[in-house]
């Protein structure tokens, strides 16, 4: 089922399957995010949890014994249920089942929050642990941008960059199966911190980031439109489309782990990467997107 909120500025719809938004629209009709090609890619905004990125042999092993982990996990194939609604908020929920934790041992419940103020759009994120032992996980958000932001401008793909907060961040480098490889490298941004964006920037898959800062921009050479995505507890940034392809979009992805290590099934609890939350404790933590022009 489709949801709706908005203010004077925005208009956002979030699908309740996988709680993914699925359009961010401006009083002029503009569309900034990705509403989701099946040619292309059919997604827009999917959640990512228990798991970012693949996992080798699509594993994990808990206590000795080995569990299947699909890309991403699973929480963008789940139903989440309204909790609540007003013109600019929309509160929404997934409990896990039996049938998820016999993939996922660990019994959990999700809540996910959208508020609108103004040009801005927060989205909170509250994973509950209701289960009896330590829980293990990576979550993320990875939103595809539209770009360019405006289908009647003359402006193309590679007039368009990314800004950050720092003039060099690193990058984790992954091998060809998507796993990485164990390698950093400091990677220097050009003028003004920046990253221009080409097409051929992903011809090898995502690039993925740390000591990123909390902040980053998608901007165009004119500065007239700026997407702007603000964060704390993210340490781990992704940026992809399609390899070896023109797609008019970038996503921006947020997360809090980087994908598993290349010919190494991950013991989930020894992880470093990812949370490690307690029984009955909740962990929070929110994403801020604010939209010029």
């Amino acid at each position: 089922m489709m949801y709706k909120i908005g203010s004077n500025q925005l208009t956002v719809v979030i699908d309740s399957l996988g709680c993914q938004l699925k359009r961010i629209t401006s009083p002029e009709m503009k569309e900034y995010l990705w509403t989701g090609d099946p040619a292309v890619w059919e997604d827009s905004a999917p959640l990512l949890f228990p798991f970012i990125g693949r996992l080798q042999n699509q594993k994990y092993i808990y206590d000795n014994k080995e569990y299947p982990a699909t890309i991403h996990g699973f929480i963008s194939k789940r139903e989440f249920t309204l909790v609540k609604q007003e013109q600019e908020m929309l509160v929404m929920s997934f409990r896990s089942t039996k049938e998820d934790n016999e993939l996922y041992i660990f019994p959990f419940e999700l809540m996910v929050t959208f508020i609108i103020a103004n040009n801005s759009l927060t989205i909170s994120f509250e994973v509950r642990n209701i289960g009896t032992s330590t829980m293990h996980f990576g979550i993320g958000f990875h939103p595809g941008f539209n770009v360019p932001l405006s289908p009647i401008s003359n402006l193309v793909f590679k007039d368009y960059y990314l800004q950050f907060q720092h003039p060099a961040i690193t990058e984790l480098h992954m091998e060809k199966n998507c796993l990485y490889s164990g390698k950093d490298t400091s990677r220097q941004l050009e003028h003004n911190n920046s990253l221009a964006l080409r097409h051929d920037l992903f011809d090898n898959d995502a690039l993925i980031f740390k000591n990123w800062g909390s902040s980053v921009s998608l901007k165009e050479i004119t500065e007239s439109q700026e997407i702007r995505i603000e964060t704390n507890d993210f340490p781990y940034l992704t940026i992809w489309h399609h390899p070896h392809t023109q797609d008019p979009f970038i996503c921006i992805e947020p997360c809090t782990s980087f994908p598993g290590m290349n010919k190494k099934i991950v013991h989930i609890a020894e992880k470093e990467d990812y949370i490690h939350l307690a029984a009955s404790e909740t962990y929070s933590t929110k994403i801020l997107i604010t939209f010029r022009g």
